[in-house]
């Protein structure tokens, strides 16, 4: 008889072992997500020359040797743009070698421009914010010494910008850190830049 219950008691603490063991491999669990949403930002610029005086065409007419001309190309960074560092080339078209230096010996260039002869570009010393401007020069002055071989001729002023991040990119600058002199990437590469469109872009151009 005590065997019997000895063996019933021994049942009964097996079966409470088996599921308190089985009770062990439940836990308290839980699972959690979370979505970030990253909008990126762009680069923008305008170019204006507020004080020209031309017709719907862009052209001013009639002009004489000596003249001097309001042209004042003006580089705004965007509302809503990153800041940015900006560059400009200056080229001429439709005129000898000769005529265009003499033309662009009369171009003041305004303070803050650094002139890289090796890629073309004037660099702009600051960054500018959103809503900030840099002006390249004010006016241009027709050579005086300019004679009959010009009458009647036309010519092309051409002023293009680029604008490059200010954040998270170091420009080049000379040796006494005053002046930027080149844009390049983190390879030592010139920078090329692209024309942005509301989010599309597209190669532009580059050194």
């Amino acid at each position: 008889m005590k065997s019997k219950k000895m063996i019933s008691m021994l049942a009964a603490v097996t079966l409470l072992a088996v599921i308190g063991a089985g009770a062990t491999l439940a836990y308290f669990t839980d699972t959690s997500d979370t979505t970030n949403i990253v909008t990126m930002g762009h680069v923008e610029i305008e170019i204006d020359e507020p004080g020209y005086e031309g017709d719907d065409n862009n052209e001013v007419k009639d002009i004489l040797p000596g003249e001097t001309l309001i042209k004042d190309p003006t580089v705004t960074v965007s509302e809503g743009s990153a800041d940015a560092y900006i560059r400009a080339t200056l080229t001429v078209g439709n005129l000898s070698e000769e005529q265009t230096e003499e033309l662009l010996a009369g171009i003041v260039i305004n303070a803050g421009w650094y002139y890289n002869e090796e890629d073309g570009y004037y660099y702009f010393n600051q960054k500018l914010a959103a809503g900030e401007s840099a002006t390249l020069f004010n006016e241009v002055t027709v050579p005086e010494n300019w004679g009959n071989e010009t009458a009647d001729l036309s010519f092309r002023i051409v002023i293009s910008a680029e604008a490059i991040q200010a954040d998270n990119f170091e420009p080049q600058y000379n040796e006494e850190k005053t002046m930027i002199i080149c844009w390049r990437n983190s390879a030592g590469e010139p920078v090329t830049a692209e024309n942005y469109d509301g989010g599309n872009v597209s190669t532009s151009g580059g050194n």
